[in-house]
């Protein structure tokens, strides 16, 4: 489903967004999986996976770049769940699997606080394809 609006959350410069994930097919194209914002260029965060592949693409907004992340170089397993977390802390952004660290990086600027935003599973901008 594209886009499902599921509730409307207050967002923070920082925050923690844990979720359980399993990719079950390749997309030729971006697929969303979570996208908390009211417009595609509000990210606190947005995630999707890549095309052809089952790796993530984090992204969150922060004061210098509204499309700022940390891209996780290892691939998700197919068909397995996996205990995905994403921290920020005002311009510090870290991916974990399972409890692993597989990304860090500084942010250019502190995180964006967009005040109440809408929480997307998907979103209305980016579906499978």
């Amino acid at each position: 489903r594209r886009g499902w609006h599921v509730a409307n959350v207050k967002t923070y410069q920082q925050y923690t967004l844990a979720f359980w994930y399993m990719p079950v097919e390749l997309h030729s194209g971006w697929s969303s999986i979570i996208h908390i914002g009211n417009a595609n260029n509000r990210r606190v965060p947005a995630i999707w996976q890549y095309p052809r592949a089952t790796r993530l693409h984090v992204r969150t907004g922060m004061s210098g770049n509204w499309n700022d992340g940390c891209d996780p170089g290892k691939h998700l397993p197919l068909h397995h769940w996996t205990h995905v977390a994403v921290v920020v802390n005002h311009n510090n952004i870290r991916v974990y699997y399972n409890g692993a660290l597989v990304c860090h990086r500084n942010g250019r600027g502190t995180a964006a606080r967009y005040g109440t935003q809408r929480l997307y599973l998907g979103d209305p901008w980016y579906g499978p394809t």
